[in-house]
């Protein structure tokens, strides 16, 4: 690669430690938060219906969406958990169609 065309690139484009110290972690190709959230969804399926079966192929549905999901974007669950919390539903939504506190 040429210096003219190295210099106009961003450091992520062709540096793989700068990926792998940005990315968030991961377990089993999602991130750590949402692997948490799919396990205690499983648990609690296998609470309420006292069999293995229906939590494993719960747990592997929503991993595998979770994967497709994280491919992507690793940070896609992290930044829909903030907008969660931050950002929450006001009850003249549909007046306005956007979060408007005035009456």
């Amino acid at each position: 690669m040429s210096d003219v065309i190295r210099s106009q690139l961003h450091p992520s484009d062709f540096d793989p430690l700068f990926l792998a110290m940005t990315r968030p972690t991961m377990i089993l190709g999602v991130t750590y938060s949402f692997f948490i959230l799919n396990f205690f969804v499983s648990y609690e399926t296998f609470i309420i219906t006292q069999t293995f079966l229906k939590p494993i192929m719960i747990f592997a549905a929503v991993h595998y969406i979770g994967y497709v999901c994280c491919r992507h974007d690793p940070r896609i669950f992290d930044i829909f958990f903030i907008k969660v919390q931050k950002c929450r539903f006001v009850s003249n939504y549909f007046y306005w169609r956007c979060n408007s506190y005035s009456p």
